[in-house]
């Protein structure tokens, strides 16, 4: 039997939706990786 919790329906604070919120944080992870790449690159 599954159990209804409110604090599982609530929107996230920012960008509406969960999946909208995932995307920017994985889109902000691949920025970071390739800007400490290019810092590599052009220090090596």
């Amino acid at each position: 039997m599954t159990h209804f919790r409110p604090e599982m329906a609530d929107k996230p604070p920012l960008l509406g939706s969960w999946r909208r919120l995932y995307a920017a944080e994985i889109a902000l992870l691949v920025a970071f990786i390739g800007l400490l790449w290019l810092v590599t690159e052009c220090n090596g």
